[in-house]
């Protein structure tokens, strides 16, 4: 989204006909609690085999929005 984490939107179930109520958003920053959040919401999805794909997808945005580092150029004296 901002490169403020990774956002996770879910459909609530019952809410079919609310269209506006019918997402809920999530905004999951810290990276250790984001590994684990986003395993607990696969499993109780119902994709408990998929929630390994969905921690390194989740872990690929984060580390796309971290800085990139410099690299180090050696200096040919002349």
């Amino acid at each position: 989204k901002d490169g403020k984490g990774v956002v996770v939107s879910l459909k609530v179930p019952g809410k079919a006909g609310r269209p506006a109520k019918s997402i809920n958003t999530i905004t999951l920053r810290n990276r250790d609690k984001m590994l684990k959040s986003v395993k607990a919401i696969a499993k109780s999805q119902g994709l408990s085999p998929l929630y390994k794909l969905a921690q390194r997808r989740a872990a690929a945005i984060v580390r796309s929005q971290q800085p990139k580092s410099k690299k180090h150029v050696k200096k040919i004296d002349a």
